[in-house]
């Protein structure tokens, strides 16, 4: 109960990223202690994607934490424009021990996307040019600038148009390097792309070309050769080079920076997330000295009220003392080859795995066949919860991204478990019922792809031969449903509107009957059942449904006509019986 209200008073009060508010159904953690992560009833789970890739010292860090109470109660803020020693200390500290030899100065914003939107703006300050060109397939932050920035779908949806924000097809494009004979010929046609983009474009107008180094939405490690021609084609052109190491700064890859694994370094360097393993919000933009230099002569406009937070400061100065002494990139790094060794060895040799990839602890698994759907993936996902592992499925892989601290011995229980869960999936029965699934990338299905949803839908189908399916949801959410049914080679029915027929296979629309309108109404459609029921002597009804409330009871009225029993499939795998006279009962 207690967690049930904890979830409600989020649900009711804040807005929750990347879904409709209606579906929101947030897990409720209350504590965390070096990689674990606990719910409010207890269970302990393995942080694998060190939450969004950025607790890298892990939970509950007392040096940290005490040097952070420490600054607050000394100086808990200081206006940007004047300085603090713990400022200045930082700032030295990164500079002169663990950044790119050509850095010079840095300014210190309070996450990732406003650091990448402070590069921008230098870069277009100390240019005079305005363009800013970034890959396809990339991920820069969530503000208005950094959304433009990004190359992925985000920006269809938000109808982001500036002018300003050009995009290219770069080494993020996973799909073209199957048709070159090797990564030579590849890495060359790819910059023949850019510089022909920087041309068509106008020299004249590009301030910079910003990289991810390396990037999360499809964890593509680029080769050296890639990046010794965007330095030389930047340096040809009079284009500032801008790293965004938001994500793999600090040591993710086993390198303080994912650029020493190339040895280029850039003109502009962003980061975030683990300069303080997010014990406090900090990011910041490093300059070179050529840059910092021409910002010696211009005045630097740019300033967040948060610059240079003091506690900040001071948590990500405790930070980095802390993974020097305790040697934490060199951690990563040991244990990130043993991760890539055995996930190699005990994962990659199954029929439903088409790749591994990554570099440190930035590791993924694609899946491949059946398994190569997202819904498959968000549900594999699931699987690896019940076993006390959390993470997420970007599309068709699994992210692997623990804390630095995470040891080998961990690791090799981690990929011990994950094998088991691949072996109990590659079960023919399992497999058979994945081949009859749509694979189109069905939003909210993920709970369907379960192993234990499958087996429950089956023993809730073990006393009916003759099945009708309402077109009550999304059609893949009918059709995935329509999966199952004839997975378990019943006979089957399907009553919608035309609309949905028209999306039905020509074997699905002999069995269909289309109602008029677009939603269901007992007493204009009572009629019309008592024709259908009579022919095909239907014995269960199941409404498969993404929505909770109202609606789907005025779907159960019309499911009452036919006088038997009823099932709601619900997009969170709860299936509710209906039984004929009107009571209900959960399946667990």
């Amino acid at each position: 109960m207690i967690v049930d209200g904890i979830k409600e008073q989020n649900k009711n009060y804040t807005l929750f990223p990347y879904t409709q508010q209606r579906y929101a159904d947030p897990d409720i953690y209350e504590r965390g202690e070096g990689i674990y992560i606990y719910d409010t009833d207890g269970k302990r789970y393995m942080d694998l994607a060190s939450q969004y890739v950025n607790v890298n010292i892990g939970f509950g860090n007392e040096e940290v934490i005490q040097a952070a109470a420490k600054q607050m109660k000394r100086l808990h803020y200081c206006k940007p424009v004047d300085g603090t020693d713990i400022r200045g200390k930082l700032c030295e500290k990164i500079i002169t021990e663990i950044a790119p030899s050509n850095m010079k100065k840095i300014f210190l914003t309070l996450g990732g996307s406003d650091a990448n939107d402070s590069a921008v703006r230098i870069a277009k300050a100390v240019t005079g040019k305005r363009k800013i060109l970034s890959q396809c397939h990339s991920y820069h932050g969530a503000t208005i600038g950094a959304a433009n920035l990004c190359g992925d779908h985000e920006r269809i949806h938000e109808k982001l148009e500036h002018p300003d924000y050009v995009h290219f097809v770069g080494y993020n494009s996973k799909n073209l390097e199957k048709y070159f004979e090797d990564k030579e010929k590849y890495c060359d046609f790819l910059l023949e792309l850019l510089e022909d983009t920087i041309l068509l474009e106008g020299v004249g107008t590009i301030a910079a070309v910003f990289f991810e180094t390396i990037s999360l939405g499809n964890i593509v490690v680029p080769a050296k050769r890639y990046y010794e021609g965007v330095r030389k084609l930047c340096d040809k052109y009079g284009i500032l080079l801008i790293f965004d190491e938001v994500l793999v700064g600090f040591g993710r890859t086993g390198k303080w920076f994912a650029c020493e694994h190339y040895g280029i370094w850039p003109d502009i360097m962003t980061f975030a997330k683990g300069v303080t393993s997010s014990y406090m919000p900090l990011g910041g933009v490093m300059v070179s000295e050529a840059v910092a230099d021409k910002l010696e002569r211009i005045p630097f406009r740019v300033a967040l009220t948060g610059s240079f937070h003091p506690v900040s400061c001071a948590a990500g100065y405790a930070a980095i003392n802390y993974m020097q002494r305790e040697r934490v990139v060199e951690n990563a790094e040991k244990v990130g080859a043993y991760l890539k060794k055995q996930l190699k060895e005990k994962i990659l040799p199954s029929a439903y795995v088409e790749e591994i990839r990554g570099i440190g602890l930035l590791q993924s698994v694609l899946f491949a066949g059946e398994m190569n759907c997202r819904s498959a993936a968000s549900a594999f996902c699931d699987l690896l919860k019940e076993k006390g592992y959390i993470t997420w499925a970007d599309h068709t892989a699994i992210l692997i991204a623990p804390p630095l601290i995470t040891t080998e011995e961990q690791i090799g229980q981690f990929v011990n478990d994950f094998r088991d869960i691949l072996l109990k999936l590659e079960s023919k029965a399992y497999i058979e019922k994945l081949k009859r699934y749509p694979r189109e990338a069905s939003y909210g299905a993920e709970a369907f792809y379960a192993l234990s949803y499958m087996e429950n839908m089956a023993d809730m189908l073990r006393d009916f031969q003759n099945v009708l399916v309402l077109g009550s949801a999304k059609i893949l959410i009918v059709k995935t449903v329509l999966a199952l049914v004839k997975s378990e080679e019943k006979k089957y029915g399907l009553y919608l509107n035309r609309e949905m027929y028209g999306k039905l296979d020509e074997e699905e629309k002999k069995r269909a009957v289309i109602f008029d309108g677009q939603r269901f109404d007992a007493d204009k459609q009572s009629s019309q059942i008592w024709q259908i029921q009579k022919e095909k002597n239907y014995d269960c009804v199941l409404i498969p449904y993404g929505r909770d409330g109202q609606e789907w009871e005025n779907i159960y009225e019309v499911t009452k006509v036919f006088g038997i029993p009823a099932f709601l499939i619900r997009k969170d795998g709860a299936i509710i019986h209906f039984n004929q006279s009107g009571q209900k009962r959960e399946r667990e």
